[in-house]
Parts: C-alpha cells; structure tokens; sequence
C-alpha cells in the first residue's frame, strides 16, 4: 500500500470513528494534532479513547483535489462534511514510518477578520 492509499484508509478510519482499522495504521507512539483547541494526542491509545465518542457524528472525508504524496508522506486538502452539512476543509498532513502514521496534522485555515 503507498502513501496515498495509507492517508485515504486513515481519512476514512478517522472519520469513521473506526477505532479498529486506526489501530491498525497508527503507530504505537504517533503524535496527532487536530482541527480544534485541546486536540493534540500523543500516542496511538490517546488518540483512540478520543476516537471512539465521534462514532455518532456522521462524518464523511474525501480528498478535495488529488493530495501530493511521496514514499512515507501524504498531504492536501480533505473535505468533511457533517450529515448533509455543508463540507469544511480541512489541511492534512501524514507522515509515515513502516506503513504506519507516525505524524498528523489536521488544520483549518483562520479566516476571522477576512473580508
């Protein structure tokens, strides 16, 4: 499986709030920062016992445009939609080692005081 595949499959687990299938591409030590104030996980189980409360939220993800990638890295654009809610982008950058996520961050661009 190459990078591309791998972040797709962890997008999906993520949104998914499929804690078996992350637990199989998470690294043991992995360092994970999401979108919101507080969410930086440091290890695979932290990240997990997070995971699981979002089960109920309906998330859906796909890649906005094609994301750039390399041999253990993966990074572009995702699109989370809530329901049928309106898709929010989010930036996503993973980072691999053995084929498992070692490094993630999830970010929305701050556009408060934009015109």
């Amino acid at each position: 499986m190459n990078a591309l595949s791998l972040g797709s499959a962890i997008l999906l687990a993520f949104a998914a709030a499929d804690v078996e299938t992350a637990r199989e591409l998470v690294h043991p030590e992995a360092i994970i920062y999401g979108t919101d104030e507080g969410e930086e996980w440091y290890g695979r189980e932290d990240f997990l016992e997070s995971l699981a409360p979002m089960a109920g939220l309906n998330l859906t993800v796909t890649w906005k445009d094609a994301p750039r990638w390399g041999e253990d890295w993966v990074s572009g654009i995702a699109l989370y939609r809530q329901g049928a809610g309106e898709p929010r982008p989010v930036r996503v950058t993973l980072v691999f080692r053995e084929r498992l996520l070692v490094l993630g961050h999830f970010s929305v661009a701050d556009v408060s005081g934009r015109d």
